[in-house]
């Protein structure tokens, strides 16, 4: 049975991929699957970031927030959300010694969301980055949001046009690790 484990049975629960996710490594094989996090909107619409592969230059196909529908008791891919995200460099971020080099968004990291009465999900994300620098851990990065209608299973139409907006960073000697929603 396919349920989470209780606090009593957790020591003896076997960790499984979840059905319909790749199950190689995407280190070993060169994979483009580098998920992070979850968010699930319903028990049939999951949101999973991916932090992208750590190099600028191959932003992945599947880097960014990738959204995902239970179908017959497996996952299947719908599409990744990207626009305003991957890619972007910002530039000017001064530190103690001068300039710090340009960061490029990757990817994403943690995530979290909240579920809107007309059938939308509006979700925040932190970024993941890289630079000359050489740590992209280290890397100052963002706090991005993004609305997302949740029964739409194609990045068609209007869904197309959704676009990750900037709402924290990227600034010097600052990282953001989490993401949390607080209801007003």
């Amino acid at each position: 049975m396919n349920t989470l484990p209780t606090v009593a049975n957790a020591a003896t629960q076997t960790i499984g991929v979840v059905p319909g996710f790749p199950t190689d490594s995407a280190r070993a094989t060169g994979g483009n699957y580098t998920p992070f996090a979850v968010f699930f909107a319903n028990p049939t619409t999951m949101y999973v970031t991916d932090e992208g592969t750590g190099n600028a230059l191959d932003a992945g196909s599947h880097a960014g927030l990738e959204k995902w529908s239970l179908v017959n008791g497996s996952w299947q891919l719908d599409y990744v959300l990207i626009k305003g995200l991957i890619g972007t460099v910002d530039t000017g971020l001064y530190g103690y010694d001068g300039q710090y080099p340009d960061v490029t968004t990757i990817g994403l990291r943690n995530l979290t969301g909240v579920l809107n009465d007309d059938g939308t999900v509006t979700l925040w994300a932190t970024t993941s980055t890289a630079s000359a620098s050489g740590d992209n851990g280290a890397d100052p990065n963002k706090v991005v949001v993004i609305t997302d209608k949740v029964a739409a299973t194609t990045l068609t139409g209007s869904v197309k046009q959704e676009t990750f907006k900037t709402i924290a960073g990227p600034t010097y000697g600052t990282v953001y690790r989490g993401v949390a929603y607080v209801s007003p």
